[in-house]
């Protein structure tokens, strides 16, 4: 994208992958036939990023943004979880850019709440960018009857702690929950060794009478002071569920061949053997919501070649990724032997090297 400044201000701030299950036969159209989800949910909307330094507005950037929420993707009866797949596509009338996906298993802890799963390595560059414009949470915050203290999350890896009112509002069509900050005034925080300030908050769910989010949206604004120079930035994401009454047209099958690629790349398969059916998912869903999941495939895809095969140390990575840890013995400080598996057996063990050479 042109305005590489706003990446430049995340990118300074800054696994395992989908559990995918097998699927049955490869029908006609190259995808396979599949194995039933449970309620899956498309959100469309935009994102737009704007800022201006020392008062000179640049290029803003605008994204076509899609969200698919799939709950238990498994299709099983005791699957809590839910799959959460994010694509942004450049806008007719922004300034260039490639699409960018990513999905993440978000799973459900004791106290029912949703935390994505560690996101696969070869994903992390476009979480990251997705964390920017078309961040995670989608479960809206209880009412309060004062100000709440609250981590808000800027450029996606920038932490501000803020205190936060939150409305509810009972509607002819459900419940819209409000978020701002408290008497709208403005959060200081630091920046990159800058000092910033937070100066607006805005965040809105509406949910429907049957209990299923309907829109969400986020903006915010902060300027930050680099050496005198001011600089402004603005972010706004919006989305509203897509009617799919009577269910997206192949939905299941392409979700299924998206399952079926995750699996390949969990299991280190070389691209060559990937890259046919996620052609044939991305010619199935060109043209309409479901090309997320290809979007997003093909960025997981891109990062693993450029991270398991460009090179021989990518290659060698990929084999002992996951793999046992061969085992050694060496003398402590004491003089005693220790064994690495032995020393390290049900424990999360760190091993430095150091006075080496």
């Amino acid at each position: 994208m042109r305005a590489r400044f706003y990446l430049v201000l995340a990118a300074a701030w800054s696994a395992p992958g989908l559990i995918a299950r097998n699927a049955a036969a490869v029908d006609d159209d190259g995808l396979r036939a599949p194995r039933p989800p449970g309620r899956t949910l498309i959100y469309e909307g935009t994102s737009e990023m704007r800022q201006s330094t020392g008062g000179e507005a640049g290029d803003p950037t605008r994204l076509r943004a899609t969200l698919i929420l799939v709950d238990a993707p498994s299709g099983k009866p005791d699957d809590h979880d839910r799959l959460a797949i994010r694509a942004i596509v450049p806008s007719p009338e922004g300034d260039g850019g490639e699409p960018t996906g990513s999905a993440r298993l978000l799973v459900r802890g004791a106290n029912g709440a949703l935390a994505p799963a560690e996101a696969a390595l070869e994903s992390e560059e476009a979480e990251h960018i997705l964390g920017v414009f078309l961040p995670h949470g989608f479960d809206p915050p209880a009412a309060t009857t004062e100000a709440v203290s609250r981590e808000l999350r800027v450029l996606n890896r920038v932490v501000v702690e803020a205190q936060v009112v939150v409305v509810v509002e009972k509607t002819d069509a459900g419940v819209v929950h409000r978020s701002t900050l408290e008497g709208g005034k403005t959060v200081p925080f630091s920046f990159r060794d800058s000092s910033a300030k937070l100066t607006e908050w805005n965040e809105t769910y509406h949910v429907g009478a049957n209990g299923v989010l309907r829109a969400r949206s986020i903006t915010y604004a902060i300027e930050v002071d680099f050496d005198g120079t001011a600089v402004k930035l603005a972010m706004s994401n919006t989305l509203e569920s897509k009617d799919t009454a009577g269910g997206e047209p192949g939905l299941a099958k392409a979700l299924a061949a998206f399952l079926t690629v995750s699996a390949q790349l969990d299991a280190r398969k070389p691209s060559t053997e990937i890259s046919p059916q996620l052609e044939a998912l991305e010619k199935a869903t060109a043209g309409g919501p479901l090309a997320a999941l290809a979007v997003a495939a093909r960025s997981r895809l891109d990062g693993f070649v450029a991270l398991f095969e460009a090179d021989d140390a990518g290659k060698v990575l990929a084999k002992v990724l996951g793999a046992k840890a061969p085992d050694f013995t060496l003398d402590d400080l004491d003089g005693k032997s220790v064994s690495l598996h032995e020393a390290s057996r049900g424990r999360v063990s760190l091993l430095v090297f150091w006075g080496v050479g």
